[in-house]
């Protein structure tokens, strides 16, 4: 589910302006469905934002895929390249279902193990 925790303004500015990047990436394409899914099959972690008016930012966001890989990441003291984007939804639904296709919460990329 997503995290109702507080988003600090420089992440919250890196994730906003990465899901305008893959939006704008995806009213290029002639076919945004195969484009979504080979755009966050290249990726280590894929976020997806959401209207929430519930929270101050009055968005939100859930991990699409990389849920392990953001265990190891907050566990670690050690920097890595990790490969990461995200993408704007209409909805918290929306994303639980791209969640529900694309998360892997036991797999880790083998380049990162």
């Amino acid at each position: 589910m997503p995290n109702r925790s507080r988003i600090d303004t420089e992440w919250s500015r890196e994730i906003v302006s990465r899901a305008n990047t893959t939006l704008e990436i995806l009213k290029k394409s002639l076919n945004p469905s195969e484009e979504i899914i080979d755009h966050i099959n290249k990726l280590d972690l894929f976020f997806g934002i959401f209207p929430d008016k519930t929270i101050s930012e009055g968005w939100d966001y859930i991990i699409i895929k990389g849920q392990a890989l953001m265990s190891v990441i907050a566990n670690s003291t050690v920097s890595q390249e990790v490969r990461w984007s995200a993408v704007t939804l209409t909805c918290v639904e929306e994303a639980v279902a791209l969640q529900q296709t694309f998360g892997e919460p036991s797999e880790l990329p083998e380049r990162l193990n």
